[in-house]
């Protein structure tokens, strides 16, 4: 997408629908259960260990609303979350996009599909330590645009340990490590910028509830290409820096040169009370959370940004035999 000075991103998930199992349950209890399997379970793009039952599942929306400030096209993602057991689930979900009415862009379609899975070990060797391991995929399809993607796969398996303090239950600390392979997909033979080389991500953080309103965390990233295994692309003969005219300037640089970033991400999540709830024609349990961007050491283009997430959780049994009734009240 087109660079600018700060970018907006929106993200908006629908998730947690209950197995039959708990139909029937006490809603405070669910409710209780429910914010303590989400609070610790994901913090924005960082996947944590997480547990929920089998048979869960998941619908996710997330939009890419800041592409409305200034790209041709919207990014629309959704799919489906599915929890095989107690400690695996995975997802699968679908990118498309649509023409951005304010810009120049035409038609719709479709642009790339995400798969992924988690397996997640509690409280390993008595340690207090979680464990989680799996892999985020996206790979490329149909022919979109090429503002849309660049056309390469990227491939990201991660290994996550997180550890909450018997001491100190309202603390979680966490360390996140992945690492990106870059590939070109079958769908596509032609990327219009050459292949990055693939990235090691590190994400050591910090999570503080202490049982209120709101959840508070802190992520350091820290991104390299320098431990790149694999072969790669020769440097063109005299190359100093992408020109100003080449298309995806940051794909030349993780191409033709080691880049070592650090990025700041401080964010805070409101989970609003049952009366705060009461007073919108939405059933069930949410939260939103907010996250900035801070680029401390980039090298390709890294930008200050926000991040908005909206998460909906909801019993479908109890909504159907009380909530829906009482919402057709209302209006």
């Amino acid at each position: 997408m087109n660079g600018t000075s700060w970018s907006r991103k929106i993200s908006i998930g629908i998730l947690a629908l209950l197995p039959m199992s708990l139909i029937g349950a006490d809603s405070e209890e669910w409710l209780e259960s429910l914010l303590a399997k989400r609070l610790f379970d994901q913090l924005f793009d960082t996947t944590l260990p997480g547990l929920y039952n089998e048979g869960d599942w998941g619908i996710r929306f997330r939009p890419k609303l800041g592409d409305v400030r200034d790209d041709d096209y919207i990014r629309l993602i959704g799919g489906v979350r599915y929890s095989f057991s107690n400690y695996f689930d995975a997802y699968v979900d679908l990118g498309t996009y649509v023409m951005n009415p304010t810009q120049s862009g035409t038609g719709s379609g479709l642009y790339a599909w995400a798969f992924g899975g988690r397996y997640t070990w509690y409280n390993v060797g008595e340690s207090g330590n979680d464990v989680a391991a799996g892999i985020n995929s996206e790979i490329p399809i149909s022919d979109p645009p090429i503002e849309i993607t660049d056309r390469y796969a990227r491939y990201n398996p991660y290994v996550t340990i997180s550890h909450q303090f018997r001491n100190y239950p309202n603390w979680r600390i966490y360390l996140n490590a992945s690492y990106q392979l870059v590939d070109n997909a079958q769908t596509h033979l032609d990327p219009e910028s050459p292949q990055p080389r693939d990235r090691l991500f590190l994400k050591p953080g910090v999570i503080f509830f202490d049982g209120g309103k709101f959840r508070y965390s802190m992520e350091l990233e820290y991104r390299s290409n320098a431990l790149h295994f694999r072969g790669s692309e020769s440097v063109p003969i005299g190359y100093d820096g992408p020109s100003d005219d080449v298309f995806r300037p940051e794909n030349w640089i993780l191409a033709y040169e080691d880049v070592h970033e650090v990025i700041a991400y401080p964010g805070i999540t409101w989970f609003p009370s049952k009366k705060v709830r009461e007073g919108f024609l939405l059933p069930g349990s949410w939260d939103v959370g907010l996250r900035l961007k801070l680029p401390l050491i980039e090298e390709t283009g890294q930008n200050f940004g926000v991040s908005v997430r909206f998460r909906w959780h909801y019993d479908y049994s109890k909504y159907i035999r009380k909530e829906l009734r009482n919402l057709i009240g209302r209006l």
